[in-house]
C-alpha cells in the first residue's frame, strides 16, 4: 500500500484533479492498509477542493469497507460489483 499510496498522491500533486476515482475490480483483499490509503486520498481530495471515488468493489471487501466506515465518507459507487 506504500508504494501505491505515493504514486496516487505524486499524480494528485502534478495534475491536481477534481475527483480520483480508485478501481477496485479485481482486488481479492483488502487489510487495514488499504482502509488507510482510501482514508489518506480522501483527506488529500478535500483539501484540494476534490472528490474520491472508489469504484469496482467485490462484496466481500465492501462488507470491509462498510464496517471500517467507508461508505459514511461518500466514497463507495452505489452499484455492487458481482461477487467474486
Amino acid at each position: 500500500a506504500g508504494e501505491l499510496r505515493e504514486r496516487i498522491d505524486e499524480a494528485i500533486g502534478a495534475v491536481t484533479p477534481q475527483r480520483v476515482i480508485l478501481d477496485f475490480r479485481g482486488v481479492t483483499f483488502m487489510d487495514s492498509s488499504g482502509i488507510g490509503l482510501i482514508m489518506g486520498r480522501w483527506r488529500l481530495m478535500q483539501e484540494q477542493g476534490g472528490h474520491l471515488l472508489v469504484q469496482g468493489v467485490p462484496r466481500s471487501l465492501r462488507k470491509v469497507m462498510k464496517v471500517s466506515g467507508l461508505d459514511k465518507l461518500g466514497v463507495l459507487e452505489e452499484k455492487e460489483e458481482v461477487k467474486q
